[in-house]
């Protein structure tokens, strides 16, 4: 809310707020860490201004990304706090060590999302059930846990391999960082299918999606022949934002001069709502007694079939 409320983004500042705001806040989470990581690096290479580090060698430089992961962005810096007398805690510097865990599993997963790695993508599933099994998303956690069992036990390695590069992502231009989910790619030919057919209405049906999927591509591409040629609706390509640096740069002087990333004496929480919970750490240690997952279980446990009686 802090961030949302000092770049002024309307409709971000609650979680109650409904509508689609989904490329809005994902965009602002990574204005978010972007300004987060610049203010670690002044605060680890002990300098004012970013330039200051180019007089540092490759070396060094990875030593600090080090630094900053394992005291400003792991889960061994959260205990480390967690471990102090409670009187003593600094509050505000815990809130930014989780932010800065949770936003890096977000980033990961995104940029594999985006280039097609699927092995980064198998690899994040535990995390995101013990994500789900804490903050409570039973829905969720049941479909990690079947897919982890699937992939796991249940299916042969062809049927695993082929989910893993036939089911999870689609990349319909044959360029690199272009893979989409394939939901949300389903989701871009029914609207373009709305927008290519008017005279089937508002709403376009399955039927007329698989009667004209096929051509989607091309009336895509003769879409942009056209706005290339004459010009008269011109569309960008890519979702931009002018005001991104100005916006990062604000976000960045309010952490420095907060000293959000360095342990102060006094930081810590006036208010309940100020408290943030690690839900990660109490979904992993949870997850073995949560009831959403012994249902879960309930289901699947029962003698099955061996073999075929013809």
């Amino acid at each position: 809310m802090h961030a949302f409320t000092l770049l002024e983004r309307k409709g971000l500042n609650t979680v109650q707020t409904r509508g689609p705001f989904h490329q809005n806040l994902h965009d602002a989470i990574y204005h978010v860490a972007e300004a987060h990581f610049r203010a670690c690096w002044k605060v680890v290479g002990r300098v004012d201004k970013l330039e200051g580090l180019r007089s540092e060698s490759p070396e060094q430089l990875q030593e600090l990304a080090r630094e900053i992961v394992d005291k400003l962005a792991s889960s061994q810096a959260v205990d480390a706090i967690d471990l102090q007398p409670e009187d003593r805690r600094d509050q505000t510097l815990r809130n930014s060590i989780l932010w800065n865990c949770d936003v890096l599993r977000y980033v990961d997963l995104y940029e594999a999302t985006r280039t097609g790695d699927v092995g980064i993508m198998e690899a994040t599933l535990p995390h995101l059930a013990f994500r789900f099994a804490g903050g409570r998303n039973s829905n969720y956690l049941t479909e990690i846990l079947e897919l982890l069992q699937c992939l796991q036990h249940d299916w042969p390695p062809t049927l695993c391999d082929f989910v893993r590069r036939r089911c999870w992502l689609v990349n319909m231009t044959g360029c690199p960082r272009n893979f989409l989910p394939l939901d949300k790619r389903q989701e871009y030919n029914i609207k373009s299918l709305k927008v290519t057919d008017r005279v089937q209405g508002p709403n376009a049906s399955w039927d007329l999606l698989k009667a004209r999927s096929p051509a989607i591509p091309m009336l895509q591409a003769v879409r942009k022949h056209l706005e290339k040629q004459f010009r008269s609706l011109w569309r960008g390509v890519s979702h931009t934002d002018p005001s991104k640096a100005q916006d990062v740069q604000r976000l960045e002087d309010s952490y420095i001069s907060s000293k959000i990333h360095s342990e102060e004496e006094g930081h810590t929480a006036h208010m309940k709502t100020d408290e943030v919970r690690d839900i990660v750490t109490l979904g992993a240690v949870a997850l073995g007694t949560k009831k959403t997952m012994a249902n879960w279980w309930k289901r699947r446990d029962f003698i099955r079939a061996t073999a075929e009686t013809w």
